[in-house]
């Protein structure tokens, strides 16, 4: 197909198309409950990319990051939600997360309430193994709004547990 060259490596992956009932296939035999519970794992995050020097490109905004810049923890970019499945840790598996859904959060949303829609939207897909399956699902200090809660509980109380850090 292609040989290992950074240029024929970049062609590859901008050639690869993939629907969404494609990935979730390609996905599913890799998320698995947590061996001895009975739930499945997943993490949600809105992280942060920088791209200050894209002048042209849409929606950048201000967004935090790690590093500061002049005393303050900002940068031009992007943000993204993510939502990921933690499998298993072991000798024969590797440390990896499997990604479940991945969205640039538009500079009017609030990447928190992105990431709910987002796992909301997850929850109900009866393609993935965790549909009508509990789900334990770890998030930052953004997620432990009571608004944000209870919205969850509301829509998927039943099947959800929400671990979230406290301040």
């Amino acid at each position: 197909m292609y040989e290992g060259h950074y240029t024929n490596t970049t062609k590859a992956v901008a050639e690869f198309h993939c629907d969404e009932k494609s990935y979730r296939d390609l996905i599913s035999p890799y998320i698995r409950k947590l061996a001895g519970t009975d739930f499945f794992l997943t993490a949600l995050d809105v992280t942060p990319v920088e791209r200050k020097h894209s002048s042209t490109l849409e929606d950048r905004s201000y967004v935090y990051k790690s590093n500061t810049v002049n005393g303050k923890p900002i940068t031009i970019g992007h943000n993204y939600s993510q939502l990921v499945h933690i499998p298993e840790i072991g000798k024969d598996r590797p440390p990896w997360v499997v990604p479940l859904d991945c969205k640039r959060v538009s500079s009017n949303d609030k990447g928190h309430l992105h990431g709910i829609k987002q796992l909301k939207s997850t929850m109900k897909d009866d393609a993935l193994p965790f549909f009508d399956q509990t789900l334990v699902c770890l998030g930052d200090t953004a997620y432990s709004a009571n608004n944000t809660i209870a919205e969850v509980r509301e829509e998927l109380g039943k099947n959800l547990v929400l671990g979230v850090r406290v301040k």
